[in-house]
C-alpha cells in the first residue's frame, strides 16, 4: 500500500525585505517633515509712495558691504564702529526732519562684490535694524539713456 504524502505548502510573501522598506520609509518621513518651521529675521518693508512724494523725501542712507569694511555714504569704517555711527546719523536725521514719516530711517544696502559672505551681510543688516534703521535692498539700478 502506498502512502500518500500530504503536501500542504504554505505560500507566504517574502518578508525578509520588510524591515528595510520600513526603515527607508521612516528615514524618508523624518527628512521631509520639518519639525520646526524656519524663521528669518523680521524685516520692515517701506511703503511705496507716489512719484511726487518720492522727489520731496530725503535721500536714504547708503551702505555698501565691502570684503573688509562697511562704507556708509562714501565713508569706509570697520564693522565694530558701524552701528554707533549709524545710530548717530539716524538720530541727526530725525532731528532735522519736518514731517512724521519714517524716511529718515531708510538704509539702502548694496554689496561690493558677489563673494560677500552671508554672515557679514546678516551682521550688517542686524546692526542696521538694532540702530533703528529700515533695511532696503537695492539689487539693480535702471537708468534710461536717451541718445539724440
Amino acid at each position: 500500500m502506498k502512502i500518500r504524502r500530504q503536501s500542504k505548502l504554505m505560500i507566504e510573501p517574502p518578508t525578509h525585505a520588510t524591515g528595510d522598506i520600513v526603515f527607508n520609509l521612516i528615514i524618508f518621513f523624518l527628512v521631509t517633515i520639518s519639525i520646526q518651521p524656519d524663521t528669518g529675521r523680521p524685516q520692515e518693508i517701506p511703503k511705496s509712495e507716489p512719484q511726487e512724494q518720492q522727489q520731496q523725501q530725503t535721500k536714504p542712507i547708503e551702505v555698501v558691504i565691502a570684503p573688509f569694511a562697511v562704507i556708509m555714504n562714501g565713508d569706509p569704517m570697520p564693522l565694530d564702529l558701524f552701528e554707533p555711527r549709524l545710530k548717530e546719523l539716524i538720530d541727526l536725521r530725525y532731528n532735522q526732519q519736518a514731517d512724521e514719516s519714517d524716511d529718515y530711517r531708510i538704509v539702502t544696502v548694496l554689496t561690493k562684490d558677489k563673494n560677500t559672505q552671508y554672515h557679514t551681510w546678516v551682521d550688517v543688516t542686524t546692526k542696521i535694524h538694532d540702530a533703528g534703521g529700515i533695511v532696503v535692498l537695492q539689487l539693480e539700478e535702471e537708468q534710461e539713456i536717451r541718445v539724440e
